[in-house]
């Protein structure tokens, strides 16, 4: 799932022996309106869910449009996404679907904003 600030793209993984088998791509939502963003989330999360069934990796991966600290929490100020609690989020959508061992990990599309982690020439020349 990547949490935009104008969609939700979103998407089921098939995997076979640990790789990769299948992308089912559905339908993309439209974004949560900012003053309700974790009960946006958790509805486009258990929405997703219903596609999957009862063969659900406990780990759920979400992009968000925000840059992350390293404890794993959204660190954005600009972003609507930045109040958003992974702990949080994992223990409302383990009461909302009766899933007890769902967890929440939160990833970013965002570029990395601090100095030196990319070459700034390229060495092979």
């Amino acid at each position: 799932m990547d949490f935009g600030h104008t969609s939700v793209k979103r998407g089921v993984t098939v995997y076979n022996d640990g790789a990769l088998a299948a992308i089912e791509v559905l339908e993309p939502l439209d974004a949560p309106w900012p003053e309700r963003v974790g009960e946006g989330v958790i509805q486009a999360i258990a929405t997703a869910m219903r596609h999957v069934g009862e063969d659900l990796d406990p780990t759920i991966l979400v992009s968000v449009a925000s840059s992350l600290h390293r404890t794993g929490r959204p660190d954005d100020d600009r972003s609507m996404y930045s109040g958003l609690d992974p702990i949080g989020l994992a223990s409302k959508l383990r009461q909302q679907t009766g899933r007890s061992s769902l967890q929440v990990r939160l990833c970013t599309t965002a570029p990395p904003l601090r100095v030196g982690l990319f070459p700034t020439h390229n060495p092979r020349r």
